[in-house]
């Protein structure tokens, strides 16, 4: 053994690439090794640090956000549903507004206004819902003051019915044709 610089006898290194075996002096060792051609340029994988504070913290607070969240939707399904429907009918979607009208007029998740419901349910027959033409000529065959001209009722219900609703067909005989109430 030869010592080192600090003074400490250490052993020789043994070649990764030599194949022999110690306790068998009769081999010799193998003289036309052939070494890969990427041998010298793996390297070994180095030790990682430590995340830091500010990622420890942000990934602590999406947790708690995310766990609040669910307890949230678990308890108050509905709401939160409303709240995406809502959401969807802000960005214009017709069968989102419809759903939201449809909420307004129930009163079981938001306080009945019939006005708010009113208003989409008119944004969603203006872009073709069958339902919601139904609702809006049904509510203006009511009483409610939709603000509908006269004969429009007839052509949402034309519309509905054109739409696969079979209720409006019943509404349009009895209130437009019979009744002329449209």
């Amino acid at each position: 053994m030869a010592p080192d610089r600090t003074g400490m006898r250490r052993r020789p290194r043994r070649s990764n690439y030599h194949l022999i075996n110690e306790d068998d002096r009769e081999m010799e060792p193998m003289k036309d090794i052939v070494r890969p051609p990427y041998a010298d340029k793996v390297y070994l994988a180095r030790k990682k640090k430590p995340d830091s504070w500010v990622v420890i913290s942000a990934e602590v607070i999406l947790i708690l956000t995310l766990t609040c969240l669910t307890v949230y939707v678990y308890y108050y399904l509905e709401h939160a549903l409303f709240q995406v429907h809502r959401f969807y009918a802000y960005t214009g979607h017709p069968h989102a507004q419809h759903l939201v009208a449809e909420k307004y007029i129930e009163g079981k998740i938001v306080d009945k206004d019939y006005r708010k419901a009113i208003e989409y349910f008119k944004m969603a027959a203006e872009q073709g819902h069958a339902h919601a033409s139904y609702n809006l000529a049904v509510s203006q065959l009511k009483g409610l003051n939709v603000g509908l001209k006269k004969g429009e009722a007839r052509r949402l219900l034309e519309h509905a019915v054109n739409n696969g609703i079979e209720k409006a067909k019943d509404v349009l005989h009895t209130y437009c044709y019979r009744h002329k109430a449209c």
